[in-house]
């Protein structure tokens, strides 16, 4: 139950990392975004305004009529009709009443407006704005009568040929509400968006969440299956020989060939205890990726051939016959001593779990980029459901057999350590009429 809670804690703890995640990568696009997109627009604005003041002050070195040149640079205009003007109606209320974005007010030193009969009804949104001489030269934003402008203020001094110009003031207005308005529609469509996509990244954060802990989850369960496994393995052992060491204590007088039996399975739970615990350190070690591998080249035949003749011998003392037909002369990139190891466990566990009389052979081949290693015998078959498990660790199928013959359950785990360390595939199949083939492939060139 607290190994439930605390991984359900885990998860949660996963979840939420994920979700501040999204959150923060989608905030951070989004005000980047809004940032670019506001920035292009004010600069687009802003572009239109410095035209208007490079031609004013174009203007402002000729002595024509200052409305003609004024409206003559307002979009919307009628040039030709402006031009057609005599200049006696270029004054007054002659000017076309078009519709344009650019306003432009003319101060005297003063702060009176010169050019009110220029901007007609225009004057009415403008009158109230008062000149503020600090502002010459700077471009900002500003809100007149619910309507929103980018301004830019220009100073002439009294020396400018054109006397309209000369020590006078001019602010330009640009109306920007369309600007704004699109603005503010992005706005309104990135923040759904965002939304969107935040409502959508916690269902993506919990799928995520849910396979990037299987692992997790696997290995923190095979860690606890492997711990109380090993304890219950030492266990046993453990408590022969404590039981065995407390009978000696009870029988001080007696000799050593009294008590022969009592050291004698003493010794023998003493040797699995070390035979468990190398066994164990070999995992622990392939765990955390300190089984570090001597890569070489071999040639199997003769690496293999000296440990298969020590088994032969074993074998037939057993009444048991074992058969070696190693034929591949290519060399195989491998740990030689692993390589060694991988067919001491298979042919070990093969004599342990087999019966007298048993046939065991070993063959290899070639095939593309492959070599092949395998070991079969006629002894018991296993059933379907343990060939799924068989390479897990303290996994045996006979658990009372396994502690006649000192088996631990974790040589076929250590065996498939082995061959995945070499980037190669260890499986198990039936052999007909009964019996296993233990098949391994190996990588010739060690990828």
């Amino acid at each position: 139950m607290k190994t439930t809670k605390t991984i359900k804690k885990q998860q949660t703890k996963v979840y939420i990392q994920t979700i501040i995640g999204f959150a923060i990568l989608f905030l951070t696009l989004g005000l980047i975004i809004f940032t670019l997109f506001r920035n292009i627009t004010l600069s687009g604005v802003d572009d239109s305004i410095d035209k208007q003041v490079q031609s004013i002050k174009r203007q402002a070195k000729t002595d024509n009529s200052i409305q003609l040149q004024i409206q003559m640079n307002i979009p919307g205009q009628d040039f030709q009709a402006l031009k057609d003007l005599k200049p006696s109606e270029t004054t007054g209320n002659k000017f076309p009443n078009a519709p344009f974005k650019t306003d432009i007010l003319i101060y005297d030193k003063d702060g009176k407006i010169l050019n009110e009969d220029t901007l007609g009804d225009r004057y009415d949104n403008f009158k109230n704005i008062k000149l503020k001489k600090k502002n010459v030269g700077i471009t900002r934003t500003v809100t007149i009568n619910n309507m929103t402008f980018r301004s830019h203020l220009i100073k002439f001094n009294g020396k400018t040929p054109n006397p309209r110009y000369a020590g006078n003031y001019v602010y330009i207005f640009q109306n920007m509400d369309t600007e704004k308005d699109a603005l503010q529609n992005f706005t309104k469509v990135l923040i759904t968006s965002f939304v969107a996509f935040w409502l959508l990244s916690l269902v993506l954060a919990y799928v995520l969440t849910r396979q990037n802990m299987k692992p997790v989850l696997k290995s923190w369960k095979q860690q606890t299956d492997f711990v109380n496994d090993a304890a219950h393995e030492l266990r046993t052992p453990l408590s022969i020989i404590q039981s065995k060491l407390e009978i000696l204590l009870t029988k001080p007088n007696d000799t050593i060939l009294d008590q022969a039996e009592s050291i004698s399975v003493s010794l023998t739970e003493i040797n699995r205890l070390t035979s468990l615990t190398d066994e164990l350190l070999t995992l622990a070690r392939s765990d955390t990726n300190n089984n570090l591998m001597n890569f070489e080249k071999v040639i199997p035949k003769d690496r293999l051939n000296p440990t298969i003749e020590t088994f032969s011998e074993v074998a037939e003392s057993q009444g048991k016959k074992l058969v070696s037909n190693l034929t591949v002369t290519t060399p195989v990139m491998a740990d030689a001593k692993k390589l060694t190891q991988l067919i001491v466990i298979l042919l070990d566990n093969s004599l342990k779990y087999t019966d007298k009389g048993t046939k065991i052979q070993i063959q290899d081949y070639q095939l593309n980029n492959k070599y092949y290693l395998t070991v079969t015998n006629d002894g018991p078959s296993i059933d379907d459901a343990d060939k799924k498990s068989i390479f897990d660790r303290f996994y045996r199928i006979h658990k009372d057999r396994s502690r006649q013959t000192g088996g631990n359950g974790l040589g076929l785990a250590i065996a498939k350590e082995i061959v995945t360390n070499h980037k190669g595939k260890i499986t198990v199949s039936d052999n007909q009429p009964t019996g296993v083939i233990f098949k391994i492939e190996l990588p010739i060139n060690g990828k």
